[in-house]
């Protein structure tokens, strides 16, 4: 049998390493380096190591999410073996026998493989429309997650917001193979993709790659993070992925297939999406920030046409930010790429607890000023 797998799913004490079994075919080397890897949860590392027989059949997200799902615990060493593999419908299978750290069976792994499917289809869209070259690149990057799906405006939609298209049809026009330009907004797009246009509903819903930052209170203006908002409106995970200008749209690529990996992994917590914003690389690392907050001076420029006719620019002002510390602008400015978890419940829960008076004496104001209506 062809070794596929030494997984650690791991007591993290420093004994524990000196209590492995010895692996099979003189492999120590590599098994307690892919050991190493896993204790610390670096995957990527993990995924290095391991056979290039699984590497054929599994993506670097699909090994950590099979991972993780196999032994949520994270509890024992697990050897797997392959013992074949099939193909059906165009889909490869692989059978799996597990073996435990006290010689004991577990079954989980060949149910996960089973269970990929539910990485099978995946949409992207935004608000740059369908030709922008941020959209080609997200694409090619996250086609190792599973079937990707384009779903986008025909026609630039930036600054948008969360506009949806009420009076008029939405037509969806086929620009390649599971490639769609559509005459409406990114909030459109989205709701095509996840109420029915798509054979099945997306797994996750990405966003960009933005030509431009959606940082701080931008966020509300921005048609790629709407698009997100609306994917998580209806149920869907969620990322926004905005790149800096001057960037590296290669980069900010691989930024977002690790952050939509680790969605697909992890899930996200309910009514809630990531703002990605990559600055130009290299990065020095990740931050979880919060949204800053933008001042614009100078707001409205006012001028006059060649017939005196008078127009104004708005959004025309330098902008400058408050309070840096911990924000997204705060992390891209010191170099690092910014993850920011939107939340879209707008209320304000202390103010609502500090204000719940208002409620009775407004109550008997209107009882008393209301005149006649009842």
């Amino acid at each position: 049998m062809l070794l596929l797998l030494v997984a650690v799913l791991l007591a993290s004490t420093p004994t524990a390493c000196a209590q492995e079994p010895s692996p099979p075919n003189g492999a120590a080397d590599l098994v307690l380096r892919q050991i190493a890897a896993l204790r610390a949860h670096d995957f990527a590392e993990a995924y290095a190591f391991a056979s290039t027989e699984l590497r054929r059949h599994f993506t670097p997200g699909e090994f950590e999410w099979m991972i993780k799902r196999a032994h949520p615990e994270v509890a024992s060493s697990v050897y797997a073996f392959v013992v074949r593999t099939h193909e059906s419908e165009g889909f490869t299978y692989v059978t799996v026998k597990v073996q435990g750290r006290n010689g004991e069976n577990v079954e989980a792994l060949y149910e996960m493989v089973r269970e990929r499917g539910a990485w099978k289809v995946n949409a992207l869209t935004n608000d740059d429309g369908v030709h922008a070259a941020g959209l080609a690149a997200l694409a090619d990057a996250l086609a190792e997650l599973g079937e990707v799906w384009v779903i986008a405006p025909e026609r630039e939609q930036s600054a948008c917001g969360h506009a949806l298209t009420l009076h008029r049809p939405l037509r969806a026009v086929p620009m390649g193979e599971r490639r769609f330009a559509v005459n409406g907004t990114p909030s459109d797009c989205v709701n095509l993709a996840v109420l029915g246009f798509m054979p099945e509903r997306p797994a996750v819903v990405v966003s960009g790659i933005n030509h431009g930052s959606n940082l701080g209170d931008d966020v509300t203006y921005s048609g790629t993070v709407s698009a997100a908002m609306e994917a998580t409106l209806l149920g869907v995970p969620a990322v926004a992925v905005s790149l800096l200008d001057g960037g590296d749209l290669a980069y900010a690529a691989v930024v977002a297939r690790l952050v939509a990996t680790r969605v697909l992994v992890e899930g996200l917590p309910p009514k809630t999406l990531l703002n990605v914003n990559v600055p130009p690389p290299p990065a020095r690392g990740l931050r979880m920030t919060r949204l800053g907050h933008r001042v614009y001076s100078d707001k409205i420029v006012e001028q006059t046409d060649p017939r005196g006719r008078t127009h104004y620019w708005i959004g025309a002002g330098a902008p400058a930010w408050e309070a840096l510390e911990g924000t997204d602008m705060g992390a891209i400015h010191e170099g690092y790429v910014a993850v920011t978890p939107v939340h879209l419940d707008l209320t304000n829960h202390g103010a609502l607890a500090r204000m719940a008076e208002w409620g009775s004496a407004l109550g008997a104001q209107l009882k008393r000023d209301g005149g006649g209506h009842r």
